[in-house]
């Protein structure tokens, strides 16, 4: 064969002029073939899951040393978690990975419809968490057991003014008077072994017994026998606490651990909330890019309609009039968006398909494995958080 007679393109394989093979529309300039794409997408999946782990990983540490040392206060404060609710929602988390893994399974075969609807009911499945989630933190803060100073069983909560402005300012104050004077240059060892080392003046004295930490087994956080025998002891113990009433629990560092359970709590269930919206903005944008031209009529307006239906859905529930301010104008503006695309004034102006096929599904695909990332953290952090059991003492 003639030199003439050979096919002429990179050695890429991309074809940037029409000649020898046709380029993949789909396969980035900087790949050689799609498997090669698709290979590097998946490993740098999961090493950004790898470092998703990490993150967590230093919330589930704190847990687990705080927990240790402090059983009896998480065995306490866990109780004024709703139980009910975070079954609920393990439950939607798991339908909505069902869905997730469905729909990777429909783009593979080239069922974009089913890839749609999948998309649609992980998507709901996103949202219903978030709905629950948000019924949850709102009792919290109406009981008082909103995060830090806000927190019922935070030294600095005095219950005056909505949001503890009076509390706030009377901790900073408090916080002022006791904060410890600049240490001395005679603080510190003076031998040449140790020349920069501080010295502890309780480390050989007779205080040494007074900062190593002890298990309070007779305190009124672990004194689940305790009967209440006045009127004040039994219109604090509450029902839902079971055989751990609220008795006695003036002392400040009693209180200031289950105040940190709250703390940890939050840290642990907001950033994985954080996390559910990501991962839901990430499957919207895969559902547009899925969706045909008359599923594309509808499906851009649900994000506005969705993010302002759920701001006014916190503001009715939290009696927060800023939440009402900003989500109904953003809802209107998905009314609005979905009517002139409903009567074609705006839309797609040339007929589009669904961008994944059994070709190309590498967008399904690692976004799938994210969502699953996510939907496997709660499985760790409800069981952590709401089922804690125990005897106390042990």
């Amino acid at each position: 064969m003639s030199d003439a007679a050979l096919p002429t393109s990179h050695a890429d394989g991309h074809d940037d002029h029409g000649q020898g093979h046709a380029h993949d529309p789909n396969l980035a300039h900087h790949f050689d073939t799609m498997e090669q794409q698709f290979d590097t997408g998946k490993l740098g999946m999961w090493i950004f899951l790898g470092t998703e782990l990490l993150m967590f990983g230093g919330l589930f540490c704190a847990y687990a040393v705080y927990r240790s040392n402090h059983p009896e206060v998480f065995l306490y404060a866990h109780s004024y978690l709703n139980t009910t609710m975070g079954a609920i929602n393990t439950a939607v988390l798991l339908a909505s990975s069902l869905t997730m893994a469905w729909g990777v399974r429909c783009s593979q075969i080239n069922k974009n419809f089913g890839l749609v609807v999948c998309l649609l009911l992980t998507l709901l499945g996103g949202a219903g968490f978030m709905v629950i989630k948000g019924i949850e933190y709102n009792s919290k803060f109406e009981h008082h057991l909103a995060p830090g100073l806000h927190n019922e069983y935070s030294v600095g909560f005095t219950g005056d003014g909505k949001t503890n402005a009076e509390g706030e300012k009377k901790f900073k104050e408090d916080l002022a008077k006791i904060a410890p004077a600049t240490i001395q240059p005679e603080g510190l060892a003076r031998t040449p072994a140790t020349p920069y080392a501080y010295l502890d003046p309780n480390a050989s004295g007779g205080d040494a017994a007074k900062i190593t930490p002890k298990y309070a087994f007779d305190s009124a956080l672990v004194a689940t026998h305790h009967v209440a025998t006045t009127p004040t002891e039994a219109a604090h113990a509450d029902a839902a606490h079971g055989s751990m009433p609220f008795t006695d629990l003036n002392n400040q560092l009693s209180r200031q651990r289950v105040n940190t359970f709250f703390g940890i709590y939050y840290c642990m269930t907001g950033l994985h909330g954080i996390h559910v919206l990501v991962g839901m903005g990430l499957i919207f944008w895969i559902l547009y890019r899925a969706s045909n031209t008359a599923q594309r009529l509808w499906i851009p307006p649900l994000l506005p309609l969705f993010v302002g239906g759920y701001l006014i859905f916190i503001g009715v529930i939290s009696h927060v009039g800023a939440f009402h301010y900003v989500g109904i104008p953003i809802g209107i503006l998905g009314v609005l968006w979905l009517g002139l695309r409903l009567v074609g004034i705006t839309g797609p102006k040339t007929e589009v398909v669904g961008e994944f096929s059994e070709a190309y599904y590498a967008p399904v695909d690692l976004i799938g494995l994210y969502w699953h990332l996510v939907d496997l953290i709660w499985i760790f952090l409800f069981p952590l958080l709401y089922l804690i059991h125990g005897k106390i003492g042990s």
